[in-house]
């Protein structure tokens, strides 16, 4: 549950994103409507969670907001959610603390693509993934 919630936060509070990140003030934004976001997981099991979870954070985020702004695309996106088997060398994030992050890549004023990286030794997602 808690997976999902750390989902909704990364892909449905794009103002709060603005405040905690420059991004805004540094004028960046997407190019186009709605973004499209897939799941990259070889674990078959893995995989048909967190694509779960993406629908149900992104449909919950379209039925709290109003707004269609993220689309789960399934597969051709440069969007992506990935489980991390060596999540501190990938990010330099401290893997105790940290559950996921997202990370956003830009190209001019136009976010190119984004990742949202899970953590997946942390002790809170391993139990989630066990379920």
């Amino acid at each position: 549950m808690w997976l999902k919630w750390i989902i909704i936060f990364s892909l449905t509070s794009p103002a709060w994103g603005f405040r905690l990140t420059s991004d805004f003030t540094n004028g960046f934004y997407w190019s186009s409507l709605p973004i499209n976001i897939t799941v990259i997981e070889t674990d078959s099991a893995r995989k048909s969670m967190l694509e779960d979870l993406s629908r149900a954070a992104i449909d919950e985020w379209q039925t709290k907001s109003g707004l269609a702004l993220w689309d789960y695309a399934g597969t051709g996106t440069k969007n992506i959610i990935r489980w991390s088997t060596n999540f501190a060398k990938e990010t330099n994030m401290d893997p105790d603390s940290t559950l996921a992050v997202a990370i956003r890549y830009t190209k001019g004023p136009y976010f190119a693509r984004t990742e949202i990286v899970i953590n997946g030794g942390h002790f809170l997602n391993q139990k989630a993934h066990r379920k």
